[in-house]
C-alpha cells in the first residue's frame, strides 16, 4: 500500500516601492519538497 503524504504550503507576499511605483510579489512554496510551485508579480 502506497503511503500518501499530505501537502502543506506556505504563501509569501511582499511589496516594495521603486522609482516607478509599487511592485508586488507573491510566491507559493511546497513545504514538503521545499520548492516554489507558483509565483506572480505586478
Amino acid at each position: 500500500m502506497e503511503e500518501k503524504r499530505k501537502r502543506y504550503s506556505e504563501e509569501f507576499r511582499m511589496k516594495t516601492k521603486t522609482s516607478e511605483g509599487w511592485v508586488y510579489l507573491a510566491s507559493l512554496m511546497d513545504l514538503y519538497s521545499r520548492r516554489i510551485v507558483g509565483w506572480a508579480h505586478q
